[in-house]
């Protein structure tokens, strides 16, 4: 009787053993499936990750993605994955990846607006080279200087508030326009000496025959530059005709200005005869040369339609001495002003 008790327990264990052999088995194999599946679904998760974060990614975007994968988040968090787990590593970073999703994406947006705002900034400084080679293939004068210095120097300031790190495409790009930028005035000297220098070459056989004569190299950079106002000093008998005479002549063929439209003023007559003869006689050009009062006068002439006549010296005294006597008063500003004036 006792044996058959022991012999029945015995078997009741061992079939409860199967059973939960059996059982564990079905567990472990829907485990496995379960976290095979996860794996394909953390798969498709980076997937779609990378694909968003290769773009600029908006509110609606982002909480909808977040909340497409709330689900995903909060079943992994039901089971306990232990470490020796193949899929244990993948899992951990799902889970650390969804939990900073939000930092991800702002981080991820801030780089996407940081490249575009460099792609951006790359293209007006392409803008502003092109720009300054053109200009600099011509004599640069300083009002055009100053124009251009003006016309960039809010890009000068984008570029220097731009975050541009090495490691970006423009990078080099970005840094030597804020080189050349920051000592443009010493840029444009150099290229209009460089210019001077080519364009003295370029038309030798021009400046080596003006008159038969050579012009220095001092010469030909009073005619060659084109400044907003030149000064040149220059004692007796050191070839200051000549060189007007060879700017005229370098105005007219090389930078194709018509003769009209140059004016020559001298102090004297006789000065401004003998530039007149020198330029139409011996270089064949129809330009000619005036003095300050006979410029004057046709100015005159052509506003009023008639010539005027050049008054007598004491008429302007007897004018003002007049005035003073006799209209003044009528006139308390005036009045005023000059007592300041004088006083």
């Amino acid at each position: 009787m006792t044996v058959c008790i022991i012999i029945s327990v015995v078997a009741v264990i061992f079939f409860s053993l199967i059973i939960l052999l059996i059982y564990r088995r079905k567990s472990a194999r829907k485990f496995l499936q379960k976290i095979s599946l996860f794996q394909e679904q953390i798969e498709e998760f980076f997937a779609e990750l990378d694909f968003l974060l290769n773009q600029f990614i908006t509110k609606e975007q982002e909480e909808e993605f977040i909340a497409k994968c709330q689900e995903l988040y909060s079943e992994i968090g039901r089971y306990r994955i232990p470490k020796k787990n193949a899929a244990f590593a993948e899992i951990s970073k799902f889970k650390e990846t969804f939990k900073n999703l939000q930092k991800i994406i702002l981080r991820s947006n801030g780089e996407i607006k940081r490249k575009e705002k460099i792609k951006n900034l790359a293209q007006k400084i392409s803008e502003f080279f092109n720009e300054l080679f053109k200009l600099t293939e011509n004599y640069v004068s300083h009002s055009a200087k100053l124009q251009f210095i003006k016309k960039w120097q809010f890009l000068f300031l984008e570029a220097n508030q731009t975050e541009a790190r090495d490691e970006d495409e423009k990078f080099s790009e970005i840094e030597r326009f804020k080189t050349v930028y920051d000592s443009l005035h010493d840029y444009f000297e150099n290229a209009n000496e460089q210019f001077i220098q080519n364009e003295s070459l370029k038309y030798d056989a021009l400046f080596s025959n003006v008159d038969g004569k050579n012009l220095d190299f001092q010469q030909r950079t009073a005619v060659i530059t084109d400044e907003d106002r030149i000064l040149v000093l220059a004692g007796a008998g050191s070839g200051k005709t000549l060189t007007i005479a060879a700017k005229v002549k370098y105005l007219c063929e090389v930078k194709n200005i018509n003769p009209d439209e140059i004016l020559l003023v001298s102090f004297t007559k006789k000065s401004a005869q003998e530039m007149t003869e020198r330029i139409q006689d011996k270089l064949g050009i129809n330009a000619q040369a005036t003095t300050f009062h006979r410029l004057g006068l046709e100015i005159i002439k052509n506003a009023n339609g008639r010539r005027s006549e050049v008054s007598d010296e004491n008429v302007l005294g007897d004018f003002i001495n007049n005035f003073f006597e006799n209209e003044l008063l009528n006139y308390p500003e005036l009045i005023k002003n000059l007592t300041e004036y004088f006083a």
